[in-house]
C-alpha cells in the first residue's frame, strides 16, 4: 500500500476521495471541540487539525561548574520541542490528550514550514510518530514533488495535504509517482575471480 497519500482542498470539509459515505469534518477549534462535535454526531467523521509551532527556547540559570558563579543557558528540553496552538500545550502532552479523547487519527500543519515552503517538517513527524500510533496527516511547507519524496521515504503518515496551487506546476504523475513506496534495497551481488589451477589454493 502507499504509506502516504495526497489530497487538494480547503480545510473546512474534507469530500472523501475513498468514496466512504461520510465526508470528513475538520475541526480547528481544538481536541476538546471536536471530541464534542463527534459526540453530537457520531455519525459523521471527524479529523482533529493541529498548528505546531517551535517551542520558545527557555533559559535558566545554572552554576557553571569550578568557578562559582552562574551564567544563564538554554534548557536543552525546549532547544528542539513543539508546541500546538491548541490551549499552547507542548506536542506530547497533545497527542496524549488526543489518544485520551479516542482519536485515530490527527492533522498536523507545522505553521512556520508552511510560511517558509521548504519542505514538510520530518523532525515533527518523527517525534509525533513516538507518542501517537494513529494515523498522522501532514501539512505546511509542500511546495514542490521533491518534498513529497521526501516524506514517502521518511514514511509513517498517513496522507500530506497540499495547496491546490501545487497541481498548477506538478503535474498529478509527478506526485503520484512522488509518493509510491519506496523499493526494497538492492543487494550488490559480486562473485570471486575464477581460481586458477596452478595457484596451489585449497
Amino acid at each position: 500500500s502507499v504509506p502516504v497519500e495526497a489530497w487538494t482542498g480547503g480545510p473546512t470539509e474534507l469530500a472523501d476521495w475513498r468514496g466512504e459515505a461520510a465526508p470528513l469534518r475538520v475541526v480547528e477549534l481544538g481536541l476538546e471541540e471536536c471530541a464534542r462535535r463527534r459526540d453530537d454526531r457520531p455519525e459523521l467523521k471527524w479529523l482533529p487539525r493541529l498548528v505546531a509551532y517551535r517551542a520558545q527556547v527557555v533559559y535558566r540559570m545554572a552554576d557553571y561548574p569550578g568557578e562559582g558563579f552562574k551564567f544563564y543557558s538554554p534548557d536543552t528540553a525546549t532547544l528542539r520541542g513543539y508546541c500546538v496552538t491548541d490551549a499552547g500545550r507542548a506536542l506530547e502532552r497533545s497527542l496524549e490528550r488526543a489518544r485520551e479523547l479516542g482519536f485515530d487519527r490527527l492533522w498536523l500543519h507545522a505553521r512556520h514550514a508552511a510560511d517558509a515552503g521548504n519542505g514538510l517538517v520530518l523532525d515533527l513527524l518523527e517525534r509525533a510518530r513516538r507518542h501517537f500510533k494513529g494515523g498522522l496527516w501532514m501539512s505546511g511547507g509542500v511546495s514542490d514533488a521533491g518534498h513529497l519524496a521526501n516524506l514517502a521515504r521518511e514514511g509513517g503518515a498517513a496522507a500530506v495535504v497540499i495547496e491546490q496551487a501545487l497541481l498548477a506546476r506538478v503535474s498529478a504523475e509527478a506526485l503520484v509517482a512522488a509518493l509510491a513506496p519506496p523499493g526494497p534495497p538492492e543487494a550488490p551481488i559480486h562473485f570471486a575471480p575464477p581460481r586458477r589451477p596452478d595457484s596451489g589454493a585449497v
